[in-house]
């Protein structure tokens, strides 16, 4: 099995409860334009900075993470936590990943219409969301 990549990059997702200084570093010190932001429910919201063709995004999170880095979760800590690849074989991906005893961080959902996601761990630990849009 081989994944399909959808896109000629990738969105790295960086977890954060420390907005203002976030956006001042990437935004402001750096340039990074903001392209875009998405609630996600209770949780937080993320901030998409355009990065060359890539997307860095800010998960600033509603409330204290454990700061636990040794869990397993990818909102535990702050910090680097996942990265974002977009795929256009999805099912047939998560499903390779089942059988080869990946861990299934979140199975296939639908975050927002027309788009769905994954999230499995590589053998570090680190988090890897996999996306299709319809």
């Amino acid at each position: 099995m081989t994944l399909k990549i959808s896109r000629d990059s990738i969105d790295l997702g960086i977890v954060t409860t420390n907005e203002a200084a976030m956006r001042a570093f990437y935004q402001q010190l750096l340039g990074l334009e903001e392209v875009g932001e998405v609630p996600i429910g209770k949780t937080g919201r993320i901030i998409k900075l355009q990065c060359g063709s890539s997307i860095i995004k800010l998960f600033v999170l509603a409330e204290l993470p454990q700061n636990d880095a040794a869990a397993s979760h990818y909102l535990a800590a702050t910090g680097l936590r996942y990265f974002t690849i977009y795929i256009s074989n999805l099912r047939e991906t998560v499903e390779a990943c089942r059988a080869q005893g990946v861990v299934i961080v979140n199975d296939i959902g639908e975050p927002r219409p027309g788009m769905l996601a994954a999230l499995i761990t590589d053998p570090d630990g680190n988090t890897v969301e996999l996306m299709e849009t319809e």
